[in-house]
């Protein structure tokens, strides 16, 4: 228990602070990326997963498809779009 209690004091960046609002969260990272970082987070083969972005603790996740199935895999995070885009009609 006394990790996850200290887990605020390994943040060092903003972006990781569960705290803070979502939209702080996503600008603080994104400005803390190169032009190279952006493009290597951004143009991976499928099923390969980018490159960590070690001088920020951020460690390589997985990507493979829209997931259709709603399925997740390990460091994976899937929505199930049909589900989402039918609860949208009435």
């Amino acid at each position: 228990m006394c990790a996850f209690a200290s887990l605020d004091s390994y943040s060092k960046f903003p972006f990781q602070d569960p705290k803070l609002p979502w939209d702080r969260r996503v600008n603080d990272l994104v400005g803390r990326l190169t032009l190279e970082e952006m493009v290597n987070q951004s143009i991976v083969a499928y099923g390969y997963s980018p490159p960590s972005v070690e001088r920020l603790n951020v460690p390589p996740y997985l990507f493979q498809s829209e997931c259709l199935r709603g399925c997740v895999g390990k460091n994976a995070t899937a929505f199930p779009q049909s589900i989402n885009l039918a609860s949208t009609f009435r």
